[in-house]
This record gives structure tokens, C-alpha cells and sequence, in this order.
């Protein structure tokens, strides 16, 4: 056999858990090996606070029709750890019509310059939404928006 599976452990997140194989011959001589450990993790990280503009503030107002930026903060996970952010823009909280998911990798803040916010007639678009998203090592995510643009 080179391979074995049970489904009848409950496993607690947080926790690591060691495989062990062992292997005798027919003379009865025997040797173990264990795994490195794997830690479960079945819940989804915690969302934290997103402000719009590039400081550690929240600003009101992002006056340039073309730059959106955002920062972040107090996402977290209590059982394994953050691998990554990314971040989207829309047209409402969660939509990413503006800009696609873009990886920031372990930033927690970002900046697009390169965004056109206004209509033919150069009228500001009104509210844009920035989403960030957040992925831990167990490949689960969770995602907070914020009203990162009220134009004048």
C-alpha cells in the first residue's frame, strides 16, 4: 500500500497534525518517518479596516480623475498566515468594472494612476469602491470594500 486515507478524525483549526508511516521488512526490522506537520485551517481570515487615499488617514475626497489609491490595515487570520492582498475597483462595493483583481503580495497599500474616471464630457464619474482581498495559506479569502472616491 502507498497510500491511506481516514475520515473519521475531527480536527481542530489551529492545530498541526504529524503523519507517521512506518515500515518493516520480513525480518520483522522496521523504520518510521513523519511528515513536517500541516496545520488545519478551515475558516475564512478576518477582515480588517480599508481607507481610501495612500496614508494611514482615511481622506474624503480624491480629487485626480485619473489615480484612485487605498490602503488597509488589521487583516488577519488566527491559523495560518496571510500569503497575499489584492485589490479592484467599481463601480459599487465588490464590483471590479474599473480594474481587475490585481496581486499587491504582502502590501497593504496600492495606487492606480492610470484609471479614467470621467465621461466623454470629462464629468467626474461619481463614487468609486475599492475591494481588497484577502488570502491566506490555506487558500481562503475574504474581502472589504470601501467608497474610495466622492468627487466634487
Amino acid at each position: 500500500m502507498t497510500d491511506a486515507t481516514t475520515t473519521a478524525l475531527q480536527l481542530v483549526d489551529g492545530t498541526t497534525y504529524y503523519a507517521t508511516v512506518q515500515a518493516c521488512d520480513r525480518q520483522g526490522r522496521c523504520t518510521e518517518v513523519s511528515s513536517d506537520g500541516v496545520i488545519v485551517d478551515s475558516t475564512a481570515p478576518v477582515a480588517g479596516n480599508v481607507n481610501d487615499g495612500f496614508g494611514v488617514f482615511d481622506a474624503d475626497y480624491q480629487v485626480d480623475n485619473h489615480v484612485v489609491s487605498a490602503s488597509w490595515n488589521s487583516f488577519h487570520d488566527p491559523h495560518s498566515p496571510i500569503v497575499k492582498y489584492t485589490w479592484c475597483v467599481g463601480m459599487a462595493p465588490g464590483q471590479c468594472d474599473l480594474q481587475e483583481h490585481v496581486s499587491v503580495g504582502l502590501n497593504t497599500r496600492a495606487l492606480n494612476t492610470e484609471l479614467q474616471l470621467s465621461d466623454a464630457n470629462g464629468n467626474a464619474i461619481g463614487r468609486v469602491y475599492v475591494t481588497v482581498t484577502e488570502y491566506n495559506a490555506a487558500g481562503l479569502t475574504v474581502s472589504q470594500s470601501v467608497n474610495t472616491r466622492a468627487l466634487r
